[in-house]
């Protein structure tokens, strides 16, 4: 009896798992149709109608029918919606984004457009002897007008062309461009002899591709010029694989998709999309893919969709500092930008500072420091400016092993501006290293950086590898050799130069020798310690200019210190306590024990006296005891747990100092000064409820309604991904802890370095890394956000069933 009890309970409890499954099965089915972009698929089609005009009679679609005619009616209505002062044609989001507008519509909606547009419209006849250069005149902002008109030619013709914007290294093209060399098409196509759809699977992968640019309709997608120039003539595209990204990388494409194994489509689900070219109008500016993806969110709605509360604000992205795209510099030359700095000065002037990383995003190379300045709160934003840019060694190959090592470095700025005293100068705080590869080349062993003679530090210098004799470069730039007497050499130490580029420099009477900054393949017969620096620049008008950098760390460099460096970002002046007027800079350092394996600790540097000097204060570890009851100090340890490293300070109305720290913990940390940033409390406090993905973040501290609030900026990860920027709220206690109130997300995708501040009393700024697929690391984007956006639920539209059906995306966002 209790074998034959048992059978029918196993049987009864697998028939349990099954019905189990099927009903997880059915839920997530649910979930599919459920899915996000049924709760906000007209937001998202819209834009993708921008591209897209659905207008043929042959074609039937059930699924769309209704919801495409829909979206025809809405880009009318929102023409007709525009300002009478933007008669610009489609405005871009809420934050009227006029980098690129795109108008289409057949002769009936052209008649509703404002008349500036209306007049722009051409047919194919006139479009041939239109004079563009007259029509470009007549442009808000210097815009480039390109017209594709409505024509009784196939569309295949109709789709042969090209928008360009002036001097951009972006272009639009549509697949058709690809036939003369590749007779196999991909992207979307339909294949009307057969009534069939080619639609894009996995990675842009296709099946039945038809070459017959007679029998095919295409729809226009993004590339970067440079990428079909190299590969559409070198590379084939396989039919047997279809994958595109082989052939085309980066390609931005209407329904790309990853897809774990290939689906069938029904032959009709697509017939609806694209069937006749109607006129486009596109006014281009400075084009890029965001703007060109701000069109494709029907299939890329992935994009955190935020229902905003009333009255709050999230602007879109502005691009503050542009890198390049798909591994090739910018028109500047650049291959991307890092480590963001922003101060608002009390002048109301913005400043941006970043590093300038011409040949890679590794922390070494030709690296220069650069500014920018906007008068209007990051509206618009001034020319780029050098604070510094070392020469490179020109005897050592740009690439040495791939490693671009053949420059002095500068990196890492902080910004601050002395509001306690009179001139109201602005500093500019940053690392130095020789030529190599920062950090990493380091001596081994320590090598002696200053020598003291009679109060004063002069810089040493070295004239071999092994046991050399120590020169110092004593007051204008004269170097002195080891017994102290006068050589025919001196040094750049002071430039007016406008890069800064010659500091360094080292002569022999009048006769250029090299550069003591050069470490390899130098003709200098000098050298100086391969270790790290930190310099300093000032601005006395408000960042418009800047002073030929000092070397202040002679008087920060403690014994045992391997690295000291600069904790990017912003600094602050103390207001409160006896402290007042202390200029603050975040800073950390290594020792030569476990170096950056297990000794990175935080710090302050600081002056009391408006720059001319500078200390520095105790790191956070130092003779800290840990809840094992271990002692750490950051000059001895070696614990990868317990270090801290880049961090950014707020005072308290208090007078404590708060210290937000980078760590390995996976949670946020914070330290507290009470003197001034000088020592630390054994304490530091970890805040679970905020994560830390190992990355930069930044902090402010500020009032409204009077009660004292922080806000935060840093990725959310997951783990040490940097991912998903968060700004997130905590008001602060009576004790001096914090109460974290909300996280929002403000930018979806990569997100690392930034920097934030306060504008006014209800807006924030923020400067941040970010970059999409095709851009270098980074770009450096900015955007606005308010109180009521910080300070009330922001609801991110579909996150439930993004999580619930994430697998199932594919299968069922087509039937909405």
């Amino acid at each position: 009896m209790t074998l034959t009890f048992g059978k029918p309970s196993i049987t009864i409890r697998r028939l349990g798992v099954i019905t189990s499954i099927y009903m997880m099965l059915g839920f997530i089915l649910l979930c599919g149709l459920l899915h996000p972009s049924t709760i906000y698929s007209e937001e998202i089609k819209s834009d993708i109608n921008s591209f897209i005009s659905i207008d043929d009679e042959k074609t039937t679609a059930p699924i769309f029918d209704s919801t495409l005619d829909k979206l025809t009616n809405s880009i009318e209505e929102r023409q007709l919606e525009l300002d009478s002062d933007t008669s610009d044609g489609l405005i871009v989001d809420d934050q009227k984004d006029k980098d690129m507008v795109v108008v289409l519509g057949d002769s009936d909606s052209q008649e509703k457009l404002s008349p500036p547009l209306k007049s722009e419209i051409a047919t194919e006849e006139n479009r041939k002897q239109a004079n563009l250069a007259e029509l470009n005149a007549t442009q808000p902002n210097n815009r480039t007008t390109y017209i594709i008109p409505e024509s009784s030619h196939s569309i295949a013709e109709q789709q042969r062309f090209l928008i360009e914007s002036k001097g951009s290294s972006v272009a639009l093209l549509n697949s058709d461009e690809f036939r003369k060399t590749a007779r196999e098409d991909r992207g979307f196509e339909r294949d009307k002899l057969r009534s069939l759809d080619i639609i894009p699977k996995g990675d842009l992968s296709t099946s039945n591709v038809i070459g017959n640019t007679d029998i095919a309709s295409q729809i226009s997608l993004g590339f970067k010029k440079n990428a079909i120039q190299e590969h559409h003539l070198t590379k084939t595209f396989s039919q047997k694989d279809g994958k595109l990204s082989s052939v085309i990388e980066g390609m931005l494409a209407i329904g790309k998709e990853k897809v774990e194994k290939e689906i069938k489509y029904s032959g009709n689900l697509w017939q609806k999309l694209k069937a006749k070219a109607h006129c486009l109008v596109c006014c281009v500016d400075n084009l890029n893919f965001e703007d060109i993806k701000s069109y494709f969110q029907y299939y890329c709605h992935l994009n955190h969709q935020l229902k905003l509360p009333k009255g709050a604000i999230l602007s879109a992205k502005t691009e503050v500092y542009r890198g390049g795209d798909f591994g090739r510099k910018n028109k500047d030359n650049v291959f991307g930008y890092r480590i963001p700095s922003l101060l608002k000065t009390e002048k109301g002037t913005l400043l941006a500072g970043a590093d300038e990383r011409i040949e890679q995003a590794c922390d070494w190379g030709n690296i220069g420091m650069v500014i920018r300045r906007s008068e209007d709160d990051g509206v618009t934003w001034g020319k780029r400016e050098t604070i510094v840019n070392l020469r490179n060694n020109p005897r050592v190959p740009l690439v040495t092993s791939g490693d671009y090592s053949g420059s002095p470095i500068n990196m890492d700025m902080a910004l601050v501006q002395d509001t306690s005293s009179k001139t109201k100068r602005i500093f500019s705080i940053y690392d130095m290293f020789p030529e190599g590869r920062g950090v990493i080349s380091i001596a081994n062993t320590p090598e002696k950086e200053y020598t003291q003679i009679g109060g004063q530090s002069y810089l040493n210098l070295y004239n071999n590898e092994k046991k050399s004799k120590v020169f110092t470069i004593r007051d204008k730039g004269i170097v002195y050799n080891f017994k102290g007497k006068k050589t025919d050499y001196h040094v750049i130490t002071e430039t007016t130069k406008s890069d800064h580029s010659n500091l360094g420099d080292i002569y022999k009477g009048k006769q250029l020798l090299g550069n003591i900054y050069f470490t390899k393949h130098k003709t200098s017969p000098f050298r100086l310690a391969k270790s790290s620096y930190v310099w300093m620049s000032y601005s006395d008008d408000d960042g418009r200019t800047w002073s030929s950098p000092r070397d202040i760390t002679a008087s920060l460099r403690r014994r045992g210190m391997k690295f000291l460096g600069i904790g990017p970002g912003k600094g602050i002046v103390l207001k409160w306590g006896p402290h007042a007027g202390r200029i603050i800079i975040p800073a950390y350092s290594t020792n030569w024990k476990s170096h950056l394996r297990g000794s990175q600790s935080s710090r302050l540097i600081y002056s009391d006296d408006h720059g001319k000097t500078w200390h520095t204060g105790k790191a956070v570890n130092d003779n800290r005891v840990l809840s094992n009851g271990e002692k750490i100090h950051s000059l001895t340890m070696d614990n990868k747990k317990e270090q801290n490293t880049e961090s950014v300070p707020v005072q308290l109305k208090n007078g404590d100092i708060k210290l937000f720290m980078r760590n390995l913990t996976g949670n946020l940390e914070v330290a507290t000064s009470k003197d001034g940033g000088e020592t630390w409390q054994n304490h530091v406090k970890r805040y679970k409820e905020v994560h830390d993905a190992y990355v930069q973040l930044s902090a402010i501290r500020f009032e409204h309604d009077k009660k004292e609030y922080i806000l935060l900026v840093n990725a959310n990860g997951p783990g040490k991904k940097r991912q998903d920027g968060y700004a997130r709220l905590a008001q602060v206690n009576r004790n001096g802890s914090f109460k974290w109130l909300y996280h929002h997300h403000i930018q979806d995708g990569s997100f690392a370095y930034n920097s934030v501040q306060q504008l006014n009393n209800d807006q924030f700024g923020v400067l941040y890394e970010h970059r999409e697929k095709h851009q270098n690391s980074f770009t450096l984007n900015y955007k606005v956000f308010n109180w009521s956006f910080l300070s009330q639920n922001t609801e991110k539209q579909g996150t439930l069933w993004e999580k619930m059906a994430a697998n199932w995306h594919v299968l069922f966002k087509f039937y909405l």
